[in-house]
């Protein structure tokens, strides 16, 4: 299974996509911003996080909106933080809208 992971994620990006991932190879966020912030995650829709809370671990964040400049990030299988300037330390590509790919 160890060997598995990394090969979906390199060539079937689709389908590692459609995967709810087991943390740790989930989408992370941690809000260190002073107000809340918008997430998406494609099996539970568009919740927020609270300030100084994270998504929970069983959770698979996939965007979040970053609160300084009003785009959406993908996060991928990593975590971000948000600043407490309301930008994010750790973006794996900016995207139109929540719910696509980056490239799309």
């Amino acid at each position: 299974m160890r060997r598995l992971i990394p090969f979906l994620l390199l060539c079937c990006p689709a389908l590692a996509q459609a995967y709810v991932w087991p943390w740790p190879l989930n989408g992370h966020v941690i809000n260190d911003y002073a107000q809340e912030v918008i997430v998406w995650a494609d099996d539970k829709g568009g919740y927020r996080i609270q300030p100084g809370t994270e998504s929970p671990d069983t959770d698979d964040v996939d965007h979040i909106k970053e609160p300084a400049s009003g785009r959406w990030c993908k996060i991928s299988f990593r975590t971000v933080t948000v600043e407490a300037d309301g930008t994010l330390d750790d973006c794996s590509c900016w995207v139109s809208r929540y719910g696509v790919a980056c490239g799309e």
